[in-house]
């Protein structure tokens, strides 16, 4: 049966078609269409022209045309892949990365940005090895990095929100598929590729360092099948799981495992359904003939509709090949929620919720002047001192409406929860994002990190982890308990003395004109005396020297000038300066010398050895008597 949709050309145009729109859906968010239009009185408007880039809107979905075919009538057909893959198959990416540790934000939550696509990452995840290389677009990666991280993703069909699950979804106890009732076609394939009779299990893991937050387990189980009595013993792999702490977890983890290794698929049409299925849904699978009672999962659904677009007709494909998640999907949330009872770790304090208890309760108890009526598409509810305010539920979901039901501000639905206030003693959840007006800055928060970032420069960004906080490229701040700046924008405000050491009191040249009386240096002829050493570490960008500098009362000449020199071992030379100085009166001129030492060693302050000499000269009035002295060395930034 045809149905009718909307079809746009290359330069936007759009016409009404009518066209035979089976739907496939398949595990991981793949859905596509098989269309054929046929030539008549809607079609004809455009048939001629419909090529591959077109697109389909169907059901709040858009598809991509590609693979056209005609037959000698003039009737086309085409394939459609959805637009979130036409997507990510044009962003390329020209960077590599061999053997690098990611988290599921590192690797998959990227690929996101400057995307009309929002990403939700809804469980938790551990991190992998990546290793991937140069010119692969974004579906590639994507891909790629589902598989490594062990996920499944789902597109909840006419959004644009990309789910990420350890498994999609749910067990449907409402539905039995049974060999002597609903069962209407029955074909089984088998696949023993990766067919094993055991499992070896690892848990009880304890920490070996803390600073890279390795561990090793310190119990193993071996799980043996009994198919291996008929089969022999062969080994899969193991199941290396850090959340699993007891025996009974470790028993029914591997188990599991080395039953999903023996694939089997069913095909059924059925038609008995009262609620269509859908993609990962799990049910009641019993055929007594072939001793099967279990759980099967649909993995591929073919769908058929009518000329409103309303489903008329599904065939499922199952198979209990799991996708590789059941035994991953194992938490043990019990086991973990203790544990953090235990250790004080739950729950969220309860001290924000009393006055907020107390104010829901008076704005519920006060809804006395409420009326509620029935229609076939929900339960409707309004205040009648206030009409604006409006409840509406139905199956999709609750909303409460502040203006008459146009928009609802807080709701539930099958998305999530949109809230302009919540209020809440303890949320359990393994992703928190939260954006910024712009959508560019972000909060992220893990089970294991807490992380600012701006998508615009990925680059500078604050990570929180256990006992660590890092903030990289960016500026760290710290005021002290009497609101001192300590460190402002990643500098040190506290100067850092340096560690200035007398060289000796001889010359630098063999000479011994140069003489120390206790407060400055003096001395009257025209040679370089090396007179202090500087010994410490490259703690701050610059090293400032306070120095005073003049001539003794009554020196003859009366004026000279006076060069200050600071050089490395090799006598490279780090700082100098040239001052004009005159006999006026015994008073010192004060002077400030700096060596830039990021220029010196080409590096920022790295705390390596620094080794400096200072070095005084009367470079003209030859015989005039010089006063020199150091008040202060610090290294500044």
């Amino acid at each position: 049966m045809d149905t009718i949709l909307t079809v746009t050309s290359l330069n936007n145009e759009t016409y009404t078609a009518l066209a035979s729109v089976p739907r496939t859906q398949r595990i991981n968010g793949e859905r596509n269409l098989s269309l054929f239009f046929l030539r008549g009185n809607l079609n004809d408007a455009f048939i001629d022209d419909i090529e591959t880039g077109w697109t389909v809107n169907f059901k709040g979905d858009t598809y991509h045309l590609f693979n056209e075919r005609e037959d000698q009538h003039g009737n086309k057909s085409f394939d459609a892949v959805l637009d979130f893959f036409h997507h990510f198959n044009g962003r390329w990416h020209i960077d590599e990365v061999d053997g690098q540790s990611m988290t599921i934000n590192d690797s998959i939550r990227p690929l996101f940005d400057d995307s009309p696509y929002q990403l939700q990452i809804i469980d938790n995840f551990y991190a992998n090895t990546m290793s991937y290389s140069k010119q692969q677009n974004s579906t590639e990666r994507f891909i790629y990095f589902i598989g490594r991280h062990n996920a499944e993703f789902n597109i909840p069909i006419g959004t644009r929100t990309v789910e990420l699950r350890n498994k999609i979804g749910v067990r449907r106890n409402d539905i039995l598929i049974h060999e002597d009732d609903n069962l209407v076609d029955f074909n089984i394939s088998t696949d023993t590729s990766s067919f094993c009779t055991a499992i070896k299990g690892y848990y009880r893991f304890r920490e070996i360092s803390e600073e890279d937050n390795t561990k090793e387990p310190t119990r193993t189980y071996d799980y043996i099948s009994p198919m291996a009595d008929k089969y022999g013993i062969i080994w899969g792999q193991p199941v290396h799981d850090e959340r699993i702490d007891t025996l009974e977890g470790i028993q029914s983890a591997t188990q599991e495992k080395q039953e999903s290794t023996w694939k089997t698929s069913f095909e059924i049409s059925s038609g008995h359904f009262d609620t269509p299925l859908n993609i990962g849904d799990e049910v009641r699978f019993v055929v007594p003939s072939k001793s099967i009672n279990g759980y099967i999962r649909v993995v591929e659904i073919r769908e058929q509709f009518d000329e409103d677009g309303d489903l008329i007709d599904a065939s499922y494909t199952f198979g209990n090949e799991n996708i590789a998640s059941q035994y991953r999907q194992m938490q043990y949330d019990a086991v973990q929620d203790i544990s953090d009872i235990m250790q004080g770790k739950k729950p969220i304090p309860f001290s924000v919720l009393p006055q907020a208890v107390r104010e829901v309760t008076n704005v519920i108890n006060a809804g006395d002047a409420t009326q509620f009526y029935y229609r076939r598409n929900g339960i409707y509810g309004y205040n009648t001192e206030n009409p604006l305010g409006v409840t509406r539920y139905n199956a999709n979901g609750i909303g409460f409406s502040r203006d008459g039901g146009q928009t609802y501000e807080n709701a539930m639905t099958y998305l999530g929860i949109v809230a302009t206030a919540i209020t809440s003693g303890t949320i359990d959840t393994n992703n928190v994002t939260i954006y910024g007006d712009e959508g560019y800055n972000r909060i992220e928060i893990t089970g294991d990190k807490l992380k600012v970032w701006d998508s615009r420069d990925p680059e500078v960004y604050t990570e929180m982890t256990r006992g660590r906080i890092h903030a990289n490229k960016g500026a760290f701040s710290l005021n002290g308990k009497d609101g001192r700046s300590v460190i402002f924008d990643g500098y040190m405000r506290a100067a850092r003395v340096s560690n200035i050491n007398f060289f000796n009191s001889g010359a630098f040249n063999g000479e011994s004109d140069i003489v120390f009386n206790g407060m400055n240096w003096v001395w009257n002829d025209g040679n370089e005396h090396r007179i202090h050493y500087i010994d410490d570490e490259y703690k701050g960008r610059y090293m400032d020297f306070v120095i005073g500098v003049g001539l003794v009362t009554g020196s003859n000449p009366g004026t000279a000038s006076v060069t200050i020199t600071i050089t490395t071992p090799d006598d490279t030379v780090a700082g100098s300066a040239t001052y004009e100085v005159t006999a006026t009166n015994w008073n010192l001129e004060r002077k400030t010398i700096r060596v830039d030492l990021q220029a010196l060693y080409n590096s920022i302050p790295d705390y390596r050895t620094v080794f400096l000499y200072m070095q005084v000269q009367v470079t003209s009035g030859t015989g005039a008597r010089a006063a020199f002295r150091v008040n202060r060395g610090e290294f500044n930034d």
